[in-house]
């Protein structure tokens, strides 16, 4: 990959402390990135997740480059797309399981309207509602991860104040 900078590093000796000082040394044109990597930490408690980190890191091992460095940073891109789309993956994912959902639960109210429910279809019901009711928490603590609004205790259903909150930190930290 063609670089537009060279970089070298190294590790001091001496000084006044008793740690090594590590020096990085960069010359040439270095781009932004068009967004930095946010790594949101939900994202540890879905095992799909964690066996595509798993697997990219095994077929891609840093033992086999001439420059570790470069290969981590490579690496690293590559995980991060990787990431990406497995988020925008699973948002959607997430949407389609949400109207799925509330379609069945309506098609069941309807149908046992004015009836007793049987233990099946309660059964049914509950496990649907607490299928949404758990996709539903899973958003709402990505909203306040992203928000930084992690004061507010977990109970506030107030994703109209999380919104606005994470709307305008990216406002005013935007050049």
């Amino acid at each position: 990959m063609e670089r537009g900078y060279t970089y070298r590093q190294w590790v001091g000796s001496g000084g006044l402390s008793d740690h090594l000082m590590i020096y990085l040394d960069i010359r040439g044109e270095i781009s932004k990135p068009r967004a930095p990597f946010k790594f949101n930490s939900t994202w540890l408690k879905d095992n799909s997740y964690i066996c595509l980190v798993t697997d990219f890191w095994k077929a891609h091992p840093l033992a086999n480059e001439r420059n570790i460095t470069n290969g981590f940073i490579d690496n690293l891109k590559e995980l991060k797309k990787l990431s990406n789309i497995w988020a925008h993956n699973k948002r959607v994912q997430e949407e389609q399981n949400i109207r799925d959902n509330e379609l069945e639960i309506v098609d069941m109210e309807d149908e046992c309207e004015g009836l007793f429910l049987t233990n099946d279809h309660r059964d049914k019901l509950t496990t649907l509602i607490t299928k949404r009711g758990n996709i539903l928490k899973e958003r709402k603590e990505t909203w306040r991860l992203r928000s930084r609004a992690i004061w507010l205790k977990e109970g506030d259903d107030n994703s109209k104040f999380f919104h606005k909150f994470v709307n305008g930190r990216k406002e005013i930290n935007t050049i």
